[in-house]
């Protein structure tokens, strides 16, 4: 199953991941000053991930796509991993639609 991950690094900023089934990290979180803050950012993904106007899917270089997921004004709240194609990238922006909301 799909799930969320938080942590506290070194410099006492609060991190979210989605690890999927098969130990991927496929999503990820900028820095939050509280864990309250990253549980909000969470909520928010989870709110945004079905529908396509909060979605950015770009080109990460030259060889690799990846998706953003956007927040409340347009802040990015997550950001995909590195994928081979934009079909892939499509591919797991379905499988977080699907599994997410459930997911925590």
């Amino acid at each position: 199953m799909t799930r969320f991950d938080i942590f506290k690094r070194h410099n006492g900023r609060y991190y979210y991941r989605v690890i999927a089934e098969t130990g991927h990290n496929i999503l990820s979180s900028d820095g939050y000053e509280n864990k309250t803050g990253c549980q909000e950012a969470i909520r928010s993904v989870k709110n945004k991930i079905s529908k396509k106007e909060e979605l950015l899917i770009e080109k990460a270089d030259s060889e690799t796509w990846k998706f953003i997921v956007k927040g409340d004004h347009n802040w990015p709240v997550g950001y995909s991993m590195n994928f081979h194609s934009e079909k892939q990238c499509r591919n797991w922006i379905k499988l977080m639609q699907n599994y997410l909301p459930d997911s925590w």
